[in-house]
């Protein structure tokens, strides 16, 4: 797992708090604190495939599994949409939709009518692989005085939808992140946030038919207030 990932978006993530919110003494206009939103998503993820792909140091016909790609790429633009409520200034639910950027596949072996060295009867060495992510994420947060920030954790049931040409397969898993969120008035607020969902695979034969690879994405969103 990229932990590593979620660390630095928290630090970067503090460290733009306290550079925005340096005076908390002055009295804030007074906003409505509960209310519905909805809005739009933004931003870079990360599908990970790194516990299929070969680890092969050389790339070689006899070292390669003819069952896992040799490389993959799932990083890229996301994009998606978000509505919730907020039912104070600590606390609010969200439903949200992101579009994962399209994954390529490279295998080695493919073209040749054998259940051996094509298990999944490739026509082509790269296959794409598309991946809706949906949650129900509940948010517990931190107003910083008066600035108009607030900090959040996350957490809730995520539901991962994978479409390829070897398998179009679902799974529910937990997922959780944190980040900021910035009130810019009556109608409106933005938020820098990251979100983690591990995924799911089987030791089987083939693994590529029933595995789904974790997610990381970082993410701007907007959000109209009603």
């Amino acid at each position: 797992m990229k932990i590593m990932h979620v660390v630095l978006a928290c630090c970067v993530i503090g460290m733009s708090v306290n550079l925005f919110a340096e005076d908390v003494s002055v009295p804030a206009p007074v906003l409505k604190q509960s209310f519905f939103y909805g809005g739009l998503i933004g931003g870079y993820a990360d599908v990970d495939w790194s516990s299929v792909v070969t680890k092969s140091g050389v790339v070689n016909e006899l070292l390669v599994d003819e069952s896992n790609p040799y490389s993959a790429d799932g990083t890229g633009f996301a994009y998606g949409v978000d509505g919730g409520y907020q039912f104070s200034s600590h606390m609010a639910v969200e439903a949200q939709y992101i579009r994962m950027p399209t994954s390529q596949l490279n295998f080695l072996f493919y073209g040749i009518n054998n259940n051996f060295f094509n298990p999944y009867h490739l026509s082509g060495p790269t296959i794409n692989s598309n991946m809706d992510f949906l949650s129900l994420i509940f948010k517990v947060m931190t107003p910083l005085g008066n600035s108009g920030f607030s900090l959040f954790v996350d957490a809730g049931p995520a539901y991962q939808y994978q479409t390829n040409q070897i398998a179009n397969i679902g799974t529910w898993a937990p997922t959780f992140g944190g980040g900021a969120d910035y009130r810019v008035n009556q109608h409106w607020f933005g938020e820098l946030s990251f979100q983690y969902a591990p995924g799911t695979g089987k030791s089987i034969s083939n693994p590529m038919i029933a595995y789904i690879p974790e997610i990381y994405a970082e993410t701007f969103k907007i959000n109209y207030i009603f």
